[in-house]
C-alpha cells in the first residue's frame, strides 16, 4: 500500500482463486477501489506522485517465480519493466528519490543482504547503496 493523500491510496489486491494480483486506487472517503493494472505487487508512489515503482512476475510460477522491478507512468499507463536487473528483486521497492529505486538482495552470505540502488528509467546497472541491510524505507516530507 502506498498513500497518495490523507484519504486516496494504491494497494495490491490478490485474486488467490485465479493467481492474479492488481493495482487497485483507493478512496477512503467513498469507500471504493478501482482496479488500475494487473500483475503488480508492493506499490511504492514516486515522491512527485506520477509513477508507481512495483515488482512484477516475469517468469515461472507458483513458488519458483520471478519478480523483476517495473515502473507505472500513472499519466500515459505506461510500464517500464528495469530488465537492467536480472536478479530476482522480492522485495518492497521503495522510490529513494524521484530517479532512484531501492530494494534488498540477498548476498552471497547465508542469512546476509545488501541494499542496493537502481535508476528509475533502467538504463544503469543496480549498484550496492548500504551493504548488510533488508528492506529500506524512506520518508519524504510532503
Amino acid at each position: 500500500m502506498t498513500f497518495i493523500d490523507d484519504t486516496s491510496f494504491y494497494a495490491t489486491v490478490g485474486m488467490t482463486t485465479i493467481g492474479r494480483t492488481y493495482l487497485v486506487k483507493g478512496d477512503i472517503a467513498t469507500k471504493t477501489m478501482t482496479s488500475v493494472l494487473e500483475s503488480v505487487e508492493c506499490p511504492s508512489l514516486s515522491p512527485d506522485g506520477t509513477r508507481i515503482a512495483f515488482k512484477r512476475v516475469t517468469s515461472g510460477t507458483g513458488p519458483t517465480v520471478h519478480w523483476t522491478p517495473a515502473v507505472y507512468d500513472i499519466a500515459s499507463g505506461t510500464v517500464t519493466v528495469l530488465d537492467a536487473e536480472a536478479r530476482n528483486i522480492d522485495d518492497q521497492i521503495v522510490w529513494l528519490d524521484g530517479e532512484t529505486l531501492l530494494y534488498g538482495v540477498p548476498n552471497d552470505t547465508p542469512g546476509d543482504s545488501d541494499v542496493w540502488a537502481l535508476d528509475a528509467d533502467g538504463t544503469v546497472e543496480a549498484r550496492v547503496l548500504i551493504e548488510h541491510a533488508w528492506s529500506p524505507t524512506v520518508v519524504n516530507e510532503r
